[in-house]
């Protein structure tokens, strides 16, 4: 290595060691103000696949020189460099390291919450709490039109039966039906459950739509009206999704992923409270006013090389109704 470069491979003498020195911080680079230890090395190497490892060298000496000079020097010369020109204070920079700063603490959360271990109980609990994610019975995709009239019931079910009177179904469901949620849209209710609830959260039905839908074949109508909170509803059975059943044993290791994940979230948003409590001591809302949108670049705008993108091609894990994400 030539006398010019700025780092220096230090050699490491068993006779110059002093007996309480920790082998494993010892420098075994040093470029300017900043060390590359034995242990940074180690760490360096346990991270780099074997099949790639194997591309450095022959021997294990080799890898390890190769790696240190190849990849570890270079990138200790362009942080030291770096440092010269001070660009940790540019704006740009200071963003990434602050966004990789928080995706550190995010990842130690969440390997201490994963050190801390998750238990049979534990996983089980969260399996019952969410059954229906993991055990469903069939559920019946069903349209109706809502009318008072018998009469009127039957006719809408003659005129919509076969394949050409489907086609009028949305005009009669428009022109007839009394439920102003589904009317406009052909009538449609969704995918049902036998005890009503459908696969959006806050609709429900009457039951007897699904238990009239299950007696006929996909794409049926169903042959007489069927009552529904006092009226007629001519039901119409689009579709279905076949009953799926996950246990719990098939279930396990993704739960315990979902649990850590739940638990790190947990610990991330109790931090960031506390953290805020501790260290925000003042708020100033009102200057946001100040601040203009800046207008979009126009199509054939290209990036501006003197603004450097603003966010990260690795996003800061955010906290979401799953965990960390």
């Amino acid at each position: 290595m030539g006398s010019g470069r700025r780092y220096a491979v230090l050699a490491v003498l068993a006779l110059a060691v002093p007996a309480y020195a920790d082998p494993s911080d010892l420098a075994v680079v040093q470029a300017g103000a900043a060390k590359l230890s034995l242990a940074d090395v180690q760490r360096r190497l346990d991270s780099i696949p074997e099949f790639q490892r194997r591309t450095f060298g022959k021997t294990d000496d080799e890898v390890r020189r190769h790696v240190v000079d190849a990849l570890l020097v270079p990138e200790l010369l362009f942080a030291e460099y770096a440092r010269e020109r001070n660009l940790a204070a540019a704006p740009h920079v200071r963003l990434r390291l602050r966004e990789a700063l928080e995706r550190s603490l995010a990842d130690s959360i969440v390997q201490e919450t994963t050190g801390a271990g998750v238990t049979d109980p534990d996983l089980r609990a969260y399996y019952d709490a969410h059954r229906d994610d993991y055990v469903q019975p069939e559920r019946i995709r069903i349209a109706r039109i809502l009318v008072d009239d018998e009469a009127l019931a039957k006719r809408i079910a003659t005129e919509a039966a076969g394949t050409a009177g489907i086609e009028r179904w949305r005009n009669l469901a428009r022109e007839n039906s009394l439920d102003a949620a589904t009317k406009l849209r052909g009538g449609m209710v969704g995918f049902v459950y036998p005890d009503g609830r459908t696969d959006v959260p806050q609709v429900a039905v009457d039951p007897a739509l699904y238990a009239a839908a299950s007696k006929v074949k996909d794409g049926d109508l169903v042959p007489g009206p069927v009552k529904e909170a006092g009226h007629l509803a001519v039901v119409w059975r689009r579709g279905s999704l076949p009953a799926t059943s996950r246990s719990f044993e098939t279930e396990r290791e993704a739960i315990r992923t979902i649990v850590v994940r739940e638990r790190a979230a947990r610990a991330f948003t109790t931090l960031v409270e506390g953290l805020r409590q501790k260290d925000v001591k003042e708020e100033n809302p009102s200057l946001l006013e100040s601040l203009a949108p800046e207008a979009p670049p126009g199509p054939s705008a290209g990036p501006s090389p003197s603004a450097p993108a603003a966010t990260s091609a690795d996003p800061v894990p955010r906290v979401t109704d799953r965990g960390l994400r």
